[in-house]
């Protein structure tokens, strides 16, 4: 759409929207709403992060499980894994006993 000194970007970007609505109906603007509902929430793996420096005292692995049943076992071992790189996590003990506390 060439836009002529009179139609502004915002009314060029309407009609256009209007016009994808037109041709796809109602399934554009679910998917609209997806998009803007997915932009505006943190990613898993942020709220996992945030989360566990958060914690108080020692957690164990299974303790972030039980607080983020969604994010999977491997997802919240590699937050863990980059926290304890960056310095900011540090692990004591091994295996079912392992325990992580949040070094400030």
């Amino acid at each position: 759409m060439a836009s002529s000194p009179k139609t502004s970007r915002r009314d060029e970007d309407r009609l256009r929207k209007r016009a994808i609505e037109q041709r796809f109906g109602s399934g554009y603007r679910e998917f609209e709403r997806q998009v803007d509902s997915s932009l505006s929430r943190p990613a898993k793996s942020e709220l996992v992060r945030h989360t566990t420096m958060e914690q108080v005292g020692q957690f164990t692995l299974g303790d972030l499980a039980l607080q983020f049943p969604a994010a999977s076992p491997q997802l919240i071992k590699k937050i863990l894994a980059q926290l304890k790189s960056e310095g900011k996590v540090r692990l004591s003990g091994k295996d079912r006993g392992a325990m992580w506390e949040v070094t400030n």
